[in-house]
């Protein structure tokens, strides 16, 4: 099915079920049709989706989803006109690899370092950590949860140095 053939469906479907998403009254189409037209767009189905992030934005007059979602190790970004569900633009990327140049400490150094900020935690009390690629940097990013206290950090995975460190009372 053509992508104009499936967005003339699915409005015909909502208007038919009685639903105010068709585009002649000035009503937004909903998320999750607008959801469905990017995943078609992209060639994907809605189970092969990862995760989704889905906001309504506005240049002037022009009111649009922005439609981001991760599937088959790419990342699919979309624009959404939010009246009508045209395809405004569209782009996917495959994330950069982490090659052994782009650090200087191992995930065990990482870990390491970032303990010893909190006396008496150990490596168990880290319950959260990835590497993550923030601006062009491959940085680890975790989170330490210790004598009632989340300690969250961010280490720049090229040069050791931490580029953040956030410290929180963990509430009962």
């Amino acid at each position: 099915m053509s992508k104009k053939s499936y967005l003339i469906a699915l409005l015909l479907v909502a208007s038919l079920s009685g639903c105010s998403t068709v585009a002649t009254q000035k009503e937004y189409i909903q998320a999750d049709v607008a959801q469905e037209i990017a995943v078609n767009d992209a060639g994907l189905t809605l189970d092969q989706v990862i995760s989704f992030e889905v906001d309504l934005d506005s240049r002037g007059e022009l009111r649009y989803y922005e439609v981001d979602f991760v599937a088959d190790g790419r990342s699919y970004e979309y624009d959404i006109d939010a009246y009508t569900g045209e395809i405004l633009g569209h782009e996917s990327k495959m994330p950069k690899e982490t090659s052994a140049s782009d650090t200087k400490i191992t995930e065990e150094q990482a870990k390491q370092k970032a303990i010893e900020r909190v006396p008496g935690a150990t490596v168990e009390h880290i319950r959260e950590f990835e590497i993550d690629r923030e601006d062009g940097r491959l940085e680890y990013e975790g989170t330490i949860y210790y004598d009632k206290m989340e300690y969250e950090f961010e280490i720049d995975a090229k040069t050791g140095e931490f580029r953040s460190w956030d410290v929180e009372p963990i509430n009962d």
